[in-house]
């Protein structure tokens, strides 16, 4: 909202004491409803209700004044007459309003602020003068309220829930000495889960982990030809989850996927082989056949 310039703290209160003392000279205009101290958290709209008479305006226009004075500083500033007043029927009209000659009264929501984000606790005052001279005269009825913006508390963290991996198995046929990194992802209700914990008895599993992912290393260096399986067990909390692990280590050679294997030539390494032991003694040697 704009604001317009900054009025005198002794002025405003000077004013303030007249036109409260001298109620009986009001010229018929009453401000019947303007509320008590005002509670909005910070960033919330100001919307002030405001319900006036006017006795003696006979259809004439009023002007109302509206300022904020600095609850700490005590600095008070009007603000600008280019803002707008929205009536209960959600029709715009300007500062200067037309008392009807009928029903001579006014009922009101005010939009004071859109936004109130950074701003401190302040006072709001609103004067109502029918003399039309630019400013508030001692005719003017005035009324002053404390507007309390508190701090807006962070909403509660959202309970997450439950807890999945993806995939939920790994199935491999290496040869024996390779290796192979599966990803999986760890998420739960609120999306991918930064903090886990991770362990299996497989061996042959190497696992690393970070915000939402859990790479699985099949490192089959140290394992003999055969089938292996087991879990993975992953949990945060009270949920936990598994990943079942398969894996086949083949021997070197060996077809990957199983099927046959027509070797063109077989070699023998020694070879060739020359054993010697002393009488009564065994002698052996390892060979290594290859196709």
């Amino acid at each position: 909202m704009k604001k317009a310039a900054k009025l005198g703290v002794a002025s405003l209160f000077a004013i303030f004491i007249g036109l409260f003392a001298a109620s009986t000279a009001r010229a018929g205009i009453y401000i019947n409803y303007f509320p008590e101290d005002i509670t909005i958290q910070e960033g919330d709209p100001l919307d002030v209700p405001l319900f006036f008479e006017c006795g003696a305006c006979a259809g004439k226009p009023v002007e109302i004044f509206v300022w904020k004075q600095d609850r700490t500083s005590g600095i008070t500033e009007y603000l600008s007459q280019n803002e707008w007043i929205q009536s209960e029927d959600s029709t715009e009209v300007p500062p200067f309003v037309s008392i009807g000659s009928m029903l001579e009264y006014a009922n009101f929501v005010w939009r004071i602020f859109d936004d109130t984000t950074g701003m401190s606790s302040f006072d709001l005052g609103i004067c109502i003068d029918a003399t039309m001279s630019g400013w508030v005269t001692e005719n003017a009825d005035c009324a002053k309220r404390a507007v309390i913006i508190e701090e807006r508390e962070d909403p509660p963290p959202p309970t997450c829930s439950g807890l999945t991996v993806n995939p939920v198995s790994i199935s491999k046929t290496l040869t024996r000495g390779r290796t192979e990194t599966v990803r999986v992802s760890v998420a739960n209700s609120c999306g991918p889960v930064a903090e886990f914990n991770a362990s299996t008895s497989l061996k042959g599993i190497i696992l690393s982990k970070q915000s939402g992912i859990m790479d699985v290393e099949l490192n089959t260096s140290s394992l003999m030809p055969g089938n292996y399986s087991g879990t993975i067990n992953v949990s945060t909390g009270a949920a936990s989850a598994q990943v079942n692990v398969s894996l086949t280590v083949q021997a070197p050679g060996f077809p990957i996927g199983g099927g046959s294997c027509t070797p063109s030539s077989l070699s023998l390494w020694p070879n060739p082989v020359a054993l010697s032991a002393a009488s009564g003694e065994t002698a052996t040697e390892t060979v290594t056949v290859k196709n």
